[in-house]
């Protein structure tokens, strides 16, 4: 596969993930104020439950944009730089921050007995998801960052 097609695919993945999240962030919330039934597990705790989506929304969209300008510089044909390096660790550490969110907000829903089984559910889903994509991402930002090296190597001797 090219490196523009490769691009091209990625860029709609990317895509995909960015209205699913407007999905979380928008819809589920309408839903609930318009059918306040229909939604019904969550009980009274739709604007808390409202807020705390569009708070873990930030670190998400942002690593997506990090991960467009990623995909643009693989349709560049500048795979291996030092600045995908660094946009990979970023994601990384984003990964981190969104499961450290749902780490608190399942502490604190314990502490003021706000505790909802379907969230600790969902919640540990998002967490270990975070979590593998921050070990995914920290081993990729490393390989990119050896890539460069060797290909500032290779470009030097030449």
């Amino acid at each position: 596969m090219r490196q523009g097609e490769l691009s091209k695919w990625l860029k709609l993945i990317i895509m995909i993930c960015a209205l699913l999240g407007l999905f979380l962030c928008f819809i589920i919330p309408i839903i609930e104020w318009y059918d306040p039934n229909m939604l019904s597990f969550l009980s009274g705790l739709s604007w808390q439950l409202t807020f705390f989506i569009w708070i873990t929304a930030i670190p998400f969209y942002v690593a997506l944009i990090n991960s467009w300008l990623i995909c643009n510089e693989i349709s560049h044909d500048n795979s291996f730089s030092i600045q995908n390096s660094k946009r990979l660790k970023t994601i990384c550490f984003l990964a981190l921050l969104e499961s450290f969110l749902y780490i608190s907000a399942i502490i604190l829903s314990v502490f003021l007995n706000m505790f909802l089984p379907v969230f600790l559910i969902f919640s540990l889903f998002v967490i270990f998801i975070a979590i593998s994509i921050a070990v995914a991402f920290a081993t990729l930002s490393h390989l990119v960052q050896k890539a460069c090296v060797l290909k500032q190597d290779s470009d030097l001797t030449i």
